[in-house]
């Protein structure tokens, strides 16, 4: 009540005698007075749609502190402006006409969204009584404050003060009032608003203004066809305020209303507590809808507490949900449930799972999950999409995915390129431990068992993908120091096995892959020695 008492006291010195200011400092006659009072109402109409716009969706509070503080920085100028700007005619009618929209625009703003803050801190029954506090402060705050600031402008015109100088004085009081009352401000309470930095953002931020005009839009919706369209635009332009509004769709009858709201919480950086139940339940509700989108949501914001739904929910017969919970519970990094994931892929005879479990044990990052993989290539004539899916999963676990992405994606395009791109990667490996073994300082014994190595290690190369010989190769590998590898043991005890493995020969992805990865150890050790 403070706060409100000393922001309508500014408010009606301030407005009311902003008009005297124009009078008797600036000289300017009742047309141009008139015409600044047209400025304030403008001012004024602009807040309340910017206020009607913008309540519902960050509170009552910081709007009232937006409106004070504006209605700070219009007073600021009136105590700075020098009497040069005074005599000069078109300055100083833009610069009341923007003094009258701004105090206007401020303080009347203030006072309007004063009223939703206020009666919105006492329950239905007590209205009637803040009805009467609330104008009673505000007709005591004008009152006093115009008749006390009139007394003031008299009393310094008495002493001889100037006109411009008393206004002046008068404005930076009123500052310095404004300032006391935004001081104070912490002691308000929220009302589930926004904190003012966070209204802030909101205020100037392009995507939020747009998503509370589509969400205003959403509510007038006829149909579920328009719903559809303005849930795609939200989904086009994700904000945090239009979580509720979201929420009040993803419950919807209708299929293609209810994805199209799932699909746009699935854009928000970060969910609240309601949004996260609300998948939950979608997750548990809706298979062979939208549940598995509520799965990848849920695993996306690393909502740990729906772990053990989403375990039970891999033994769902919907293969699209059960595959998107085990990889929500990959990004979550459940390590506990991986061994689960390994034996449901390898019994599961359904593509599409097998390749959403590769996906995960490659999130997973763990190279005891390598063994399960090559066991799926092992499998009797695994569709080509499921192989590459798996080469991709190793290539994960052994930190390498990003580079050889671009090698498996030439092999795609031509199959007839295997051969050529293995012994390019050997060729450049070669040419890369030269260059970098010149530059070393390591005793020549070790330089010259690593050249030996690279040039061994291209030849075994070539017999490898040429003639399907991976005796050399393997015994390269198995000679690669430990201390230098990458990935660890295991992986260099599992790929020395899998080059000789008659299963697994036949894979030119996965011989590749090898190859990539070997090329790239040698580098390391090159790189590493000393």
């Amino acid at each position: 009540m403070i706060i409100f008492f000393l922001a309508i006291l500014v408010s009606g010195v301030t407005r009311t005698f902003v008009i005297v200011y124009a009078r008797e400092v600036f000289g300017h006659n009742d047309g141009l007075i008139s015409l600044y009072t047209v400025f304030g109402g403008l001012g004024y109409l602009m807040v309340g749609l910017i206020v009607k716009f913008l309540v519902d969706r960050i509170g009552a509070k910081p709007l009232f502190l937006v409106c004070v503080i504006l209605g700070l920085i219009s007073l600021i100028p009136v105590v700075f402006i020098p009497q040069t700007a005074v005599e000069n005619v078109a300055g100083s009618i833009l610069f009341l006409a923007f003094l009258f929209f701004m105090l206007n625009f401020g303080f009347l703003g203030s006072e309007g969204i004063a009223q939703t803050y206020f009666f919105g801190l006492v329950p239905p029954e007590k209205t009637l009584d803040m009805g009467i506090l609330y104008f009673f402060i505000l007709g005591i705050a004008g009152a006093s404050g115009s008749f006390l600031a009139g007394l003031f402008l008299d009393f310094f015109r008495f002493i001889g003060f100037s006109h411009f100088l008393a206004f002046k004085i008068l404005f930076f009081i009123m500052i310095g009032l404004t300032v006391l009352a935004l001081s104070m401000q912490k002691k308000m309470k929220p009302l589930d608003s926004l904190p003012l930095s966070n209204a802030l953002e909101v205020i100037f931020s392009v995507r939020d203004l747009r998503a509370i005009s589509l969400l205003g839009k959403l509510n007038k919706a006829e149909d579920s066809s328009q719903e559809k369209m303005l849930l795609g635009e939200l989904h086009n332009t994700p904000s945090h305020l239009a979580i509720d509004g979201i929420l009040e769709r993803a419950c919807s009858p209708k299929m293609a209303t209810r994805t199209e709201a799932i699909r746009a919480l699935e854009m928000l950086q970060k969910l609240n507590k309601k949004a996260e139940k609300a998948l939950v339940d979608d997750a548990v509700n809706n298979p062979y809808t939208t549940a598995y989108i509520s799965a990848r949501i849920l695993g996306k914001q690393n909502c740990t507490d729906a772990i053990p739904m989403l375990r039970e929910i891999t033994k769902s017969g919907d293969y699209m949900l059960a595959g998107e919970a085990i990889i929500a519970l990959a990004r979550m990094k459940d390590e506990d449930f991986r061994p689960e994931i390994e034996k449901l892929i390898l019994s599961s005879d359904n593509p599409r799972l097998k390749i959403m479990g590769a996906e995960a044990l490659g999130i997973y990052h763990n190279v005891e999950s390598v063994h399960v993989l090559l066991g799926l290539l092992r499998e009797k004539n695994p569709p080509p999409y499921l192989r590459d899916e798996i080469i991709l999963a190793i290539a994960a676990i052994i930190d390498t995915q990003k580079k050889f992405y671009k090698i498996l994606a030439k092999f795609a395009a031509d199959n007839s390129l295997a051969a050529t791109l293995a012994a390019d990667e050997a060729e450049e490996a070669l040419e890369f431990v030269k260059t970098a073994l010149g530059k070393k300082k390591a005793s020549e014994e070790k330089i010259s068992e690593v050249k030996s190595y690279a040039e061994n290690f291209q030849n075994a190369v070539n017999k490898y993908v040429k003639e399907n010989d991976g005796a050399s190769l393997s015994r390269l590998i198995q000679e690669l120091p430990d201390e230098y590898l990458k990935a660890g043991v295991v992986i260099k005890s599992v790929f020395s096995e899998a080059v000789i493995d008659d299963d697994l020969s036949g894979y030119d992805s996965l011989r590749l892959l090898i190859v990539h990865w070997s090329s790239q150890e040698l580098r390391i050790w090159a790189v590493m020695l000393r």
